[in-house]
C-alpha cells in the first residue's frame, strides 16, 4: 500500500502545470477583448444550435448558460440513443 501511495503523489493535486501557467495569462486584462470575443462567437454557435433543435419535433434542450455542447432529449420518441443518432444525422441533417 506505501509503494501505492508513492505512485499516486502528483496525480491528483489539482491544476495542471500548464494550467497554472496560463491562468495569470487568460485573467489577465491584456486578452480581456479576446476573452470576449470567443464568449460571443461561442455564444452565437448555441444560439444556432438551440434554434436547429427547436425546429425538430419531439427534440428538447436543456439551455447551459456555461458551454455550447447541446444534450437533446428524445424522451417522447422511446427510441435507444442509437436511433436519436441515426435520427440527427440522416434526417435532421445535425453533426
Amino acid at each position: 500500500m506505501e509503494n501505492l501511495a508513492k505512485v499516486g503523489i502528483g496525480i491528483n493535486r489539482g491544476a495542471s502545470s500548464l494550467a497554472m501557467a496560463a491562468a495569470p495569462v487568460m485573467l489577465d486584462d491584456t486578452l480581456k477583448w479576446w476573452r470576449e470575443g470567443l464568449v460571443k462567437h461561442i455564444t452565437k454557435i448555441r444560439n444556432l444550435i438551440e434554434r436547429r433543435f427547436e425546429k425538430i419535433l419531439g427534440i428538447t434542450c436543456t439551455k447551459l448558460e456555461g458551454s455550447y455542447v447541446m444534450f437533446p432529449n428524445n424522451g417522447s420518441y422511446g427510441k435507444t440513443s442509437k436511433d436519436m443518432t441515426d435520427y440527427l444525422l440522416k434526417e435532421a441533417k445535425v453533426a
